[in-house]
């Protein structure tokens, strides 16, 4: 399974963050908590 994502945010120090999917370091994090998120929505 495959997620895809049309935003994503994450917790800041100032609040809720906007993530830049396209870029590569927001393609980093979420490949790297996908496992978790997929076991969440399971």
């Amino acid at each position: 399974m495959t997620l895809e994502y049309r935003t994503a945010e994450f917790m800041g120090t100032d609040g809720w963050c906007e993530l830049d999917i396209e870029s590569e370091h927001a393609r980093s994090i979420l490949a790297a908590i996908q496992p978790e998120l997929i076991e969440h929505l399971a």
